[in-house]
């Protein structure tokens, strides 16, 4: 069975490309070569993925690049590096994403988005998409991905219909292991306004209540970026996540989650796998790489200006 196809074989470029103002910045610092890095870039994403760069294996990216651009004036891999660094930092493509070891932005994902109209099937990772229902809706509705997003079941999103669901089903049970705790209750006690049998309503209020003193910290900080409080099944996705990860780690995985605008648990869940099997460090010297690099912009920018 042959493989299906991915990536694009060409994709749009804007005659105004030298003229962005996000540019302008990597420009002063590495003239031409933040061109030309950033085309060698785009290149890869739309190529392979089509969608995004894989950059946890560093030299396979940078290694492309300097392929690229090889010649009397390559770049070595060092400035390579720093100048991905620079165009990130710039807001050329996601700095969210590019934490976890993800090169992408939304202007190369609506371009994916509008050239895989017509293809019946295209494989994206929910975890490195950033164009919600709305956005993929006014480009075009009929996409694959658009459809099967609508119309699949929301785990998370849609508890409530889940619940009325099993409470049509007389004095059924659910079960909920945390901890190695099981605690029985009626579908009915999950509602907000109690319900059902008491006994059970009772024991899944002081289930809540023991796991919010517990996992409190966490849950708190979900509830913010959610802006409404937990399903049943994101509180034991969470106690799950803290359980096996950490809470400290879990709450920095959420916070790159809220601000990544996203509000599902397994996008916070991948950034914590990425970091298990990675390295936690390799984030942060990341993230210390972005600081420096708008450090040494300010810098020349102040020289240039004769401060």
């Amino acid at each position: 069975m042959p493989r299906m196809k991915q990536g694009l074989d060409y994709y749009p470029m804007s005659v105004d490309l030298l003229d962005d103002p996000k540019l302008r910045t990597p420009k002063m610092k590495y003239g031409y070569l933040a061109v030309m890095v950033y085309v060698s870039l785009l290149g890869q994403l739309y190529k392979d993925k089509g969608y995004y760069i894989d950059y946890r294996d560093r030299s396979a990216v940078v290694w492309q690049v300097m392929s690229d651009l090889q010649g009397k004036w390559q770049p070595n891999q060092d400035t390579a590096e720093k100048i991905i660094t620079d165009l990130v930092a710039a807001k050329l493509f996601d700095t969210d994403l590019y934490q976890v070891g993800i090169i992408t932005c939304r202007a190369a994902q609506r371009n994916f988005y509008r050239a895989t109209v017509t293809r019946k099937a295209v494989d994206i990772d929910k975890n490195w998409w950033l164009l919600d229902l709305e956005e993929m809706r006014g480009i075009s509705a009929k996409h694959c991905y658009y459809l099967k997003t609508v119309n699949e079941p929301k785990n998370e999103d849609n508890q409530a219909d889940k619940k009325d669901d099993e409470t049509s089903l007389p004095q059924s049970k659910v079960k909920v292991k945390v901890n190695e705790v099981t605690t029985a209750t009626t579908d009915n006690s999950l509602d907000s306004g109690g319900g059902g049998g008491d006994y059970a309503g009772d024991e899944a209020d002081l289930d809540i209540e023991s796991r919010r003193e517990k996992y409190g910290a966490s849950i708190s900080l979900f509830e913010d970026v959610k802006a409404a409080p937990l399903s049943p099944y994101e509180l034991d996705k969470l106690v799950q996540l803290v359980d096996e990860y950490g809470g400290k780690w879990v709450d920095e995985a959420l916070q790159i989650m809220g601000n990544a605008g996203k509000c599902r648990l397994n996008y916070a869940e991948g950034v914590l796998k990425r970091w298990k099997a990675n390295g936690k460090d390799a984030s942060r010297q990341a993230k210390k790489d972005d600081e420096a690099a708008r450090t040494a912009r300010v810098l020349a920018l102040m020289e240039q200006e004769g401060w």
